[in-house]
């Protein structure tokens, strides 16, 4: 067994890790399999250590998405929720939640959570929020009016999106379901 100081790897394993059991069996696998080749292919100490511990945390890594991610994804909703009005909303500011990851990395647990990337989550709620305001009986919104308000700069791309959404422009959306 491969030991570290007076402690062998599955030893320290066991005690830090906080993932479910069959992941934790499979990481404790892998890491049985690393010190048989160890024992075959005998590279450098240091060499074999970086190794297995980058392999380590890695698939650690990978197995707790399923447990850490959540919080991520839930602050992310809430920063696209919260910025659905404010046409300045850089969607880049929403990587600051998980700094530990990459911008891929919360792109895809975000859209396993939501089954949409961040920036099609932002202008779904977008959309949302315009076919509300087109329908207002008490204020009368233009489309304009409607786009600032829904958080776009330019009315004209407000209406491709609304269009590209809806399958009508804002105008006939609001013709057609009043």
């Amino acid at each position: 067994m491969i030991r570290i100081g007076n402690a062998d790897i599955l030893s320290q394993f066991d005690g830090v890790t906080k993932v479910s059991d069959n992941h934790k069996k499979d990481v404790r696998t892998l890491i049985a399999m690393l010190s048989r080749e160890y024992a075959v292919y005998n590279p450098s100490h240091a060499e074999y250590i970086d190794h297995l511990m980058r392999l380590i945390v890695s698939l650690i890594a990978m197995l707790n998405i399923k447990e850490s991610d959540r919080p991520y994804v839930e602050r992310i909703e809430k920063m696209l929720t919260n910025n659905l009005s404010n046409p300045g909303f850089m969607l880049d500011s929403i990587y600051s939640v998980a700094p530990d990851f990459t911008k891929d990395y919360v792109r895809r647990i975000f859209k396993q959570k939501t089954g949409m990337t961040p920036k099609a989550y932002l202008n779904n709620l977008r959309i949302k929020k315009a076919k509300e305001l087109l329908l207002d009986k008490k204020v009368k919104y233009s489309v304009k009016q409607t786009a600032v308000a829904c958080g776009f700069n330019d009315q004209y791309y407000f209406s491709r999106m609304f269009k590209r959404a809806t399958g009508l422009s804002p105008d006939h959306y609001k013709r057609q379901i009043s």
